[in-house]
């Protein structure tokens, strides 16, 4: 694999990765690249937001599981926009974003809803 550098702008990453049926060694690259990228910031956010439910090792598993579906769903991703590298990076991050709380509430979907009450008081 190619050394890792800031060169390439995540739409293009997310392009790449979206044409994994065509190449998936590129795509596979592309892959790495975005995860080295936003991992730091998946896991901080993450963690800050769920490790209370979770704790570290399911945050863990959560961020691994979200770069997994943003693999497999890039081609989702409206990576034809034309915008400035920043813009692209906060538009990358909230898709992460947006599959990590999916991730979480699919984790507890099935589980029933407890509620805690005092016995004798009204």
């Amino acid at each position: 694999m190619a050394p890792l550098h800031d060169d390439i702008h995540d739409f293009e990453l997310i392009q790449r990765m979206a044409g994994q049926k065509a190449d998936f060694a590129r795509a596979r690259e592309a892959w790495a690249r975005f995860y080295v990228h936003h991992h730091d910031f998946v896991l901080r956010v993450c963690a800050a937001n769920h490790a209370y439910l979770l704790g570290m090792e399911g945050v863990k598993d959560v961020v691994q599981d979200t770069f997994m579906k943003a693999f497999t769903g890039a081609a989702t991703f409206n990576h034809a926009e034309v915008c400035e590298p920043a813009v692209q990076e906060r538009k990358s991050r909230g898709w992460l974003g947006r599959i990590v709380e999916n991730l979480v509430h699919d984790r507890f979907r099935r589980q029933p809803e407890v509620c805690i009450m005092e016995i004798g008081r009204a």
